[in-house]
């Protein structure tokens, strides 16, 4: 075996390599790579000439596929996916749980203190933190509370 050839067989793109004498028109050096068919749309074969002294002596024609390159293509496509997935699975848990602990609890509680306030349960006073819009309204209800006790 021809190491050059040898070489380049090692290369899962070659599929085959062939020297052909002119002058015999039989193969001098035939490889090909074992158990591979490959997609023959995936596959380009090339001819060149080999000349010696000016003159050309063999055919040389190398065949490559593009199969290897093309499968770690997708595989990194499907990791971006995996990955741009999974960014998006944990953005979504952080912005429900943004929305949870700041909108839905206070709201929640706003909800229950403004219908024990329409019930004429005056006795339990609204504890409420922060300056946001919801604080707002939770301090202006406490204020109507007390108002209402006097």
């Amino acid at each position: 075996d021809d190491p050059m050839v040898k070489a380049q067989m090692d290369d899962p793109r070659f599929v085959s390599v062939e020297v052909v004498e002119l002058a015999s028109a039989a193969p001098f050096l035939s490889q090909q790579r074992p158990g591979d068919s490959g997609d023959s749309e995936l596959v380009l074969t090339q001819t060149r000439p080999i000349h010696r002294d000016g003159r050309e002596i063999a055919k040389l024609t190398v065949s490559m596929s593009a199969a290897p390159l093309l499968q770690a293509r997708q595989a990194e496509v499907w990791r971006t996916v995996w990955r741009s997935g999974l960014t998006l699975t944990l953005s979504l848990v952080l912005i429900l749980w943004v929305l949870q602990r700041y909108v839905l609890s206070p709201m929640t509680e706003l909800t229950g203190a403004a219908e024990a306030l329409a019930a004429g349960r005056l006795e339990q006073p609204l504890h409420v933190s922060g300056a946001d819009e919801i604080a707002r309204v939770g301090m202006a209800m406490e204020r109507m509370r007390q108002a209402l006790l006097s």
